[in-house]
């Protein structure tokens, strides 16, 4: 839990000084740099950290509490253009606010992607969520995680958030760098602990 708490740590770094880097914007949640297409896996935010050169090294997309943790595993290798260089980074074990802090937001009521998303957007960064624990069961047999981390159930898809790993608890990154290891009651719905976007006072909104 330690391990897993500081790697979450070093990745709200990364993303600040991505942020440095690029006007205050954070990076995308996902996008389809060619050759790459809307039909072809994407790119996700951890490749475009890992192409900047401010993530370090991949093994902080990963928790120890999981079976295993390799940088193969977690960086999801897809050689396209005989590039051995270029990884999806589609299953790193913890997962980022997808649809409010990655580049695009959702509006209210329309579960798709608006606009991009600069830093003094979030209004509240300490009772925001940056980073969180998820995994994945979509993939039977194979120790996953994925990518996104959603503000709602996703239970049912295969992705959900993770508190089973760490005793019953969530480590969550916030967007002002602090973390914290989050106590949840029924892992099976982390919401009830974790305020989520259908309340009034939610930890996922950047509004």
């Amino acid at each position: 839990t330690i391990q897993c708490a500081s790697n979450q740590k070093q990745l709200a770094v990364a993303m600040f000084v991505y942020t440095q880097q690029n006007d205050d914007h954070y990076a995308p949640t996902w996008v389809w740099y060619p050759p790459l297409t809307p039909s072809s896996p994407p790119l996700t935010w951890a490749g475009v950290l890992w192409g900047q050169g401010v993530l370090g090294s991949p093994l902080i997309l990963g928790c120890p509490s999981f079976d295993e943790v390799s940088p193969i595993g977690l960086m999801s290798q897809v050689p396209l253009n005989a590039d051995p260089d270029f990884w999806l980074f589609t299953r790193p074990h913890i997962g980022y606010n997808a649809y409010n802090i990655g580049s695009r937001v959702r509006e209210e009521g329309i579960n798709g992607y608006l606009k991009y998303n600069r830093v003094q957007d979030v209004l509240k960064p300490t009772e925001t969520i940056l980073y969180t624990d998820t995994r994945a069961t979509d993939s039977p047999g194979q120790v996953l995680g994925h990518y996104a981390a959603y503000d709602f159930n996703a239970t049912a898809s295969g992705f959900f958030l993770d508190a089973v790993r760490h005793r019953m608890a969530l480590n969550i990154a916030w967007n002002d760098g602090h973390v914290t290891t989050t106590p949840i009651t029924d892992p099976n719905d982390p919401y009830a602990d974790i305020t989520s976007v259908f309340d009034t006072e939610n930890n996922w909104d950047r509004r």
